[in-house]
C-alpha cells in the first residue's frame, strides 16, 4: 500500500460522517488505521465539541486500555503542552515530566481543532524510537475537527426540526377538537415519543383549592388519563415550577439537586428532570415535566425551549378545554333546569285551574260553604308561584350587580322572627317543630339583643331560602341558633334531614343544582344566598353527611366595615 492509499485510508471514515451518532465509530477505525500505518503501538482519540445546545463526544483508544487523564484537561505532560500550543508535537523518552505511560520512548500528540478551539486531540505512542512523519496525524486531526463539526451542525439542525415539527404536531392536536381528557393524553404521548424520555406528566394547578392535579401520564410508551391524582401546593418540584412561575432542569440526581436546592423530592429518583411553566394570559395553569431514569444530563437548553414552547401551547388548548366543558356542562344544566322550572311551574299552576274548574261546576247554592276553602287553595297556589318567580327575577338582579344593598344596625333576633313567622304555618300542619337558640320557638319570644350591620330585607332573604331548604328535608325539626365569633355574628340554620355526601356540600351554591331529585325548586336560593352574605362582608358554608342532616352557617360584621 502507497504512502497515498493509506492516508486515504485513514481518512475515509471520519471523512463520510456527517451523524453525531456515528462519530464515535468513525473515529476508531480512523485511529485503528493510523497506528497501523504509522508503526505505532497505541493510540487514543478523544473530541468533545459543543456548539449552541448540542454536544458531539467520541472517545476511543487502540491498544490503550484507558487514557491517563479525563476531559481535555492534562496534567503537567507532552498532551498539556501541545493542547496549550494548538500543534502537533512530538517527543522522546516521554516518559517522567512528559508522559505518564513511562513503558514509551516515543510519543506523538495533534490536537483536534473547531476553528481556533481546541476540541479534542489525538495521540500516538511507540515502545521504540521512530522516525515517525506527523501529515497524517494532522491530517486525520483536521478532518476529525471536521467531522465533529459537520455533525454538530447537523445536530442542529435536526433539534431545530424536531422542535419546528413538535409545534406543529401540537398545533394539529390542538385543532382537532379534542376533549381536555383526549388532549392531555395525546399531548404527553407525542412528547415522549420526541424526547425519548422514560417518563411525561402533565399537571393542572388549581389555584383556588391549592392543588395539583396530575391529568395525564406517558411511561415508556404507555400513557394513563385514568385515575388523576391530586396533591396539595407544597415545595416538590411541581410546586417549585408553580410558585417560580419558570423552568426548571435537574441534570444530576433528582434526590442529590433537590436536597441542595431545598425542595422536597417526590416518587422515583431519576437522573435527569425538566419541567416548564404552561402560562395563559400571565396566570400559570400547570406543569409540563419530563424524566429520564438511566441517563444524566439528558435535557439542555434547547429541550427546555422545546418543552416552553408545548407547554405555552398547551396552556391555551387547556384554558379552552376548560371554558368550553364548562359551558357545555352549563348548558346541560340548564337544559335540565328548563325542564324542571317548567314542571315545578306547571304544578304550581295545575291547582289554580283545577279550582277553577270546581268554581265552575259547584252550583250557586252550594259556593258560599266552600269559597273560603277554595279560595285560600287558589291563593296559596299564587303565593308560591309569586315566590317561584321573584326567585328568579330577584337572581337576575344579583347577577347583573343591580341590587342596591342599605345595611344599618338591626337586631337579628328581629330578622330571625320575620322569617320564621313566614314559614309557621306550614310547620304546623306538617308537625315540624321549630327551635331558635335551643328553645322551642312561640311567636313573640323575647330574645337578647344581637345587633349587626346589614341590609334587613336582604337577610331575611338569606333566612328565609336556608329555611325553606331545611323544610325541603326536615323530618321532625329545624334549629336557628346564633353565636358571636371575634367580631363576626354567625348564624347557623340546620335541619335533621337525609344529608348528603359531604364532597358534595360545596356544589349547593353553584347555580341551577338540585341535591335531590324530586325536591322542588330554581336552583337559586342558596347561590342568592352566598352572593348576598358576600356582598355583606361575610361567608356562608355547609356542614353536612350522609343520614346527618344540612346545617347553613353565615357570618355578617357586628360593625359597619370600612
Amino acid at each position: 500500500m502507497n504512502k497515498d492509499g493509506t492516508l486515504a485510508d485513514i481518512l475515509e471514515p471520519v471523512s463520510a460522517v456527517n451523524d453525531a451518532r456515528d462519530a464515535q465509530k468513525a473515529l476508531k477505525k480512523s485511529l485503528t488505521a493510523l497506528v497501523r500505518a504509522a508503526g505505532m503501538d497505541a493510540g487514543w482519540a478523544r473530541i468533545q465539541i459543543k456548539q449552541g445546545d448540542v454536544k458531539v463526544s467520541a472517545d476511543t483508544g487502540e491498544g490503550l486500555p484507558s487514557f491517563c487523564f479525563n476531559g481535555l484537561k492534562a496534567p503537567e505532560c507532552l498532551c498539556a503542552r501541545q493542547i496549550a500550543a494548538g500543534k502537533t508535537g512530538a517527543a522522546k523518552k516521554p516518559a517522567g515530566a512528559f508522559c505518564r505511560e513511562r513503558s514509551y520512548a516515543f510519543a506523538a500528540f495533534a490536537p483536534v481543532m473547531d476553528g481556533k478551539k481546541t476540541v479534542g486531540f489525538i495521540f500516538l505512542a511507540a515502545k521504540k524510537k521512530s522516525s515517525f512523519n506527523p501529515v497524517a496525524l494532522d491530517a486525520l486531526a483536521r478532518h476529525a475537527g471536521l467531522m465533529v463539526h459537520r455533525a454538530a451542525q447537523a445536530a442542529l439542525r435536526e433539534k431545530r426540526l424536531q422542535t419546528l415539527q413538535t409545534v406543529t404536531r401540537v398545533g394539529a392536536i390542538i385543532a382537532s377538537q379534542l376533549t381536555l381528557k383526549e388532549l392531555t393524553q395525546a399531548v404527553v404521548e407525542h412528547l415522549g415519543r420526541v424526547l425519548r424520555t422514560d417518563r411525561v406528566n402533565m399537571v393542572l394547578y388549581n389555584r383556588k383549592e391549592e392543588t395539583l392535579e396530575f391529568v395525564a401520564t406517558y411511561f415508556s410508551g404507555e400513557n394513563n388519563t385514568d385515575g388523576t391524582e391530586v396533591y396539595p401546593l407544597s415545595d416538590g418540584m411541581n410546586s417549585w415550577i408553580v410558585k417560580n412561575r419558570r423552568p426548571l432542569v435537574i441534570g444530576n440526581g433528582t434526590e442529590e439537586e433537590c436536597a441542595r436546592m431545598g425542595i422536597r423530592h417526590g416518587g422515583t429518583p431519576a437522573k435527569s428532570w425538566m419541567g416548564a411553566p404552561m402560562l395563559h394570559n400571565g396566570q400559570i395553569i400547570g406543569v409540563l415535566s419530563v424524566q429520564a431514569y438511566g441517563e444524566p444530563e439528558v435535557y439542555d437548553a434547547s429541550a427546555v425551549e422545546l418543552m416552553s414552547l408545548v407547554a405555552a401551547q398547551v396552556a391555551v388548548a387547556v384554558v379552552n378545554a376548560q371554558l368550553y366543558e364548562a359551558t357545555d356542562r352549563r348548558e346541560k344544566e340548564k337544559q335540565k333546569l328548563y325542564y324542571s322550572l317548567t314542571h315545578d311551574l306547571l304544578s304550581f299552576v295545575t291547582p289554580v285551574a283545577g279550582y277553577g274548574e270546581v268554581l265552575q261546576r259547584i252550583p250557586a247554592d252550594d259556593l258560599a260553604g266552600r269559597k273560603d276553602d277554595i279560595g285560600k287553595s287558589i291563593a296559596d297556589s299564587a303565593r308560591k308561584i309569586t315566590r317561584f318567580v321573584e326567585d328568579i327575577l330577584f337572581y337576575s338582579k344579583l347577577e347583573a350587580g343591580r341590587l342596591s344593598m342599605q345595611p344599618h344596625p338591626v337586631n337579628i333576633y328581629y330578622i330571625i322572627d320575620q322569617s320564621v313567622s313566614n314559614f309557621y304555618s306550614e310547620m304546623n300542619q306538617r308537625k315540624l317543630e321549630l327551635y331558635v337558640e335551643g328553645e322551642k320557638y312561640v311567636k313573640g319570644s323575647a330574645f337578647p339583643q344581637k345587633v349587626v350591620h346589614c341590609d334587613t330585607l336582604q337577610i331575611e332573604r338569606v333566612i328565609n331560602n336556608c329555611i325553606q331548604n331545611a323544610l325541603k328535608h326536615a323530618v321532625s325539626r329545624v334549629e336557628v341558633n346564633t353565636r358571636m365569633d371575634q367580631g363576626e355574628l354567625w348564624c347557623t340554620i340546620a335541619d335533621d334531614g337525609e344529608g348528603m355526601p359531604r364532597e358534595l356540600a360545596p356544589k349547593v351554591f353553584d347555580e341551577y343544582y338540585q341535591a335531590h331529585a324530586g325536591k322542588k325548586g330554581v336552583g337559586l336560593g342558596l347561590p342568592s344566598v352566598k352572593r348576598i352574605v358576600e356582598q355583606h362582608g361575610g361567608r356562608v358554608w355547609v356542614e353536612t353527611d350522609s343520614g346527618k342532616g344540612f346545617a347553613f352557617t353565615f357570618s355578617l360584621p357586628v360593625t359597619q366595615s370600612r
